[in-house]
């Protein structure tokens, strides 16, 4: 069983089986803004993380324009799933999007791309991002996935050959 995590408060968890599975991140109404519920989080996502032999997670960095106070947060998102990952004992990776984008096939970043993309290379958990909000569940896939594409071919200088 290999983990991928697409990180921040819509990111997702999923479980490269079989069997396949999926989790989200748990969302609490405070000040009327969706938050994650780090208690639930915590309880949901432990168990299933320490199923897996290996977990993939996603390393993203600020993006030109983001905001201060979103960029916060999700930075807050991030260390919390770090946190909770380095907590299980389990091998980890952290791979940048360009990385496992380009072993996944993609270009860019087009969330309904990285639906399609994950419906044509793990079509058995395609009903798992019918929805357009499900991309972190797509993308959580493809990320589990780049383990698995790694071990079949060789990096040069950080590129693929």
């Amino acid at each position: 069983m290999i983990a991928g995590i697409d990180p921040g408060k819509h990111g997702a968890l999923f479980l490269l089986g079989p069997p396949h599975g999926y989790a989200t991140v748990p969302l609490v109404k405070i000040d009327n803004k969706d938050k994650p519920d780090y208690d639930a989080w915590w309880r949901i996502w432990y168990p299933l993380l320490l199923d897996a032999e290996h977990i993939m997670i996603e390393f993203a960095a600020a993006r030109p324009g983001q905001g201060v106070t979103s960029m916060f947060s999700f930075g807050y998102c991030a260390g919390f799933i770090r946190g909770l990952v380095l907590s299980t004992g389990r091998p980890h990776t952290l791979i940048p999007p360009q990385m496992w984008k380009k072993l996944a096939g993609l270009r860019g970043s087009n969330k309904d791309e990285s639906r399609c993309r994950a419906s044509q290379l793990v079509p058995e958990a395609v009903d798992f991002w019918l929805r357009k909000k499900d991309d972190g569940i797509a993308e959580a896939a493809l990320i589990a996935l780049s383990y698995r594409l790694m071990e079949s071919r060789i990096l040069r200088n950080g590129e693929l050959i």
